[in-house]
């Protein structure tokens, strides 16, 4: 698709679109194509057990004010902690994956 071409002869314009179609034509060959379903939120990193304890938040979260004491905040507060950490955990090793995944299709090129 990408055959030499002389990058001094392009405007800004032309050159921007098709360092773009590089990048995506790249992200085709490593990631493949999938429709998705644009009514549907899709996170890979969002999974079964970080919506189970999500849940668990919102109850607690909801239950608390129904009962406002100091342990019904706090079992609240720890869930809510429970939950950020599992979501920084899980985003951090989505992108790790991400990036070894990125480098091993790189190399293997070469």
């Amino acid at each position: 698709m990408f055959d030499e071409c002389n990058i001094e002869e392009m405007d800004i314009k032309r050159m921007w679109d098709y360092f773009k179609d590089i990048l995506r034509e790249s992200a085709k060959l490593v990631y493949g194509v999938t429709k998705i379903n644009k009514n549907k939120k899709e996170t890979p990193r969002w999974n079964g057990e970080i919506k189970k304890e999500v849940k668990m938040k919102k109850e607690k979260g909801k239950r608390y004010p129904a009962e406002s004491t100091n342990s019904r905040y706090n079992e609240y507060k720890e869930q809510r902690n429970k939950v950020k950490e599992m979501v920084k955990e899980t985003k951090k090793k989505s992108w790790e994956d991400f990036r070894e995944k990125m480098e091993e299709n790189y190399f293997a090129r070469y």
